[in-house]
């Protein structure tokens, strides 16, 4: 139980697959798994995974990492199955993909006016009230909240973690223009876990302060503190796979299959994006601290930066002024 709760729950889902797909390539082939595992069979699997799996070279660098865990947890330390020759296979592999004709999905940012072409389609839906509030309240709150869709909304349609997903004693109106919200378990697992504020945003119809009180006004499950905010009059809750796949076919007859890169990410790269691409505005401090991130990975989400390099080059000139 304390080694499973070591870790996240997902980095054990990944640990799970690398592990299955080692499985998979043993049965296969007719090729035992042998611990620990040698540099010929580390290699000849990240090549058929890439190969024959049609795995991209960033989750075979992933499987590789976790096997190198499974084998520390097997009693096997100091054997990193991230080996030199596997690293120049996995490299090869990403320079192939510079010369075919492989179309890479690319994560799309929600914009402002994405989220308010969201929120057009949504009303003029036919779903019911409580539907359109639920859908609609959440993809607010991820928006302006930076948030993670793990944070806020439950791994399953039927059951839910009371740590793991937004409830409603987890949210404070703290006045008429703001609410408070608690993240119990964060990423980066801070016993108090996290709190984030929210501020009314005027002239735009997707104020998160409003959309929150009305989505109150209209759930059931407000009766009740310990329920999730997101959750439909039948009882089924919103997760993050229903969200996702819902808001692309909600943009798909306006953005077409590019809908396919919109994430769960996607929401929380929102703000991080429009503050990079005004840094006389915010500066990356400000986007850190808005995202709540602990190290330079906020630039993964920064993905609107022209403006931003513009203005660090232009300070790299002034050296030389």
């Amino acid at each position: 139980m304390f080694v499973r709760a070591s870790v996240a729950e997902n980095t054990w889902k990944k640990h799970n697959s690398a592990w299955q797909c080692v499985k998979c390539y043993s049965s296969t082939l007719s090729i035992p798994i042998t611990m620990p595992m040698n540099d010929s069979f580390i290699c000849e699997f990240a090549a058929w995974a890439l190969k024959e799996k049609e795995l991209m070279p960033s989750t075979v660098t992933s499987y590789l990492s976790s096997l190198t865990t499974i084998h520390e947890l097997k009693g096997f330390k100091n054997h990193n199955c991230l080996t030199p020759l596997a690293k120049k296979v996995i490299q090869g592999a990403q320079n192939l993909r510079f010369y075919t004709n492989m179309v890479k999905c690319t994560r799309k940012v929600v914009t402002l006016p994405m989220l308010k072409l969201i929120g057009h389609e949504i009303a003029k839906s036919d779903w019911s009230k409580n539907s359109k509030q639920v859908f609609w309240s959440a993809c607010v709150t991820a928006f302006f909240g930076s948030f993670r869709l793990s944070e806020i909304l439950s791994k399953s349609e039927w059951n839910y973690n009371e740590t793991e997903t937004l409830l409603w004693s987890d949210v404070k109106f703290t006045g008429p223009d703001s609410v408070l919200i608690h993240i119990t378990v964060e990423k980066s697992r801070n016993i108090k876990g996290a709190f984030i504020d929210l501020f009314r945003f005027s002239g735009h119809n997707c104020c998160p302060v409003s959309c929150l009180k009305a989505l109150y006004d209209v759930s059931k499950s407000a009766v009740n503190s310990n329920k999730p905010v997101f959750s439909f009059e039948s009882g089924k809750l919103l997760t993050a796979d229903i969200l996702v796949n819902c808001v692309r076919e909600l943009l798909r007859p306006h953005l077409g299959d590019e809908v396919e890169g919109i994430f769960g990410h996607s929401f929380r790269a929102g703000l991080p994006a429009a503050m990079a691409d005004c840094p006389d505005i915010a500066n990356s401090e400000d986007v850190k601290s808005w995202g709540r991130w602990n190290s330079s990975s906020f630039l993964l989400y920064t993905r609107l930066k022209f403006h931003m390099r513009r203005a660090i080059f232009n300070k790299i000139m002034s050296i030389y002024d």
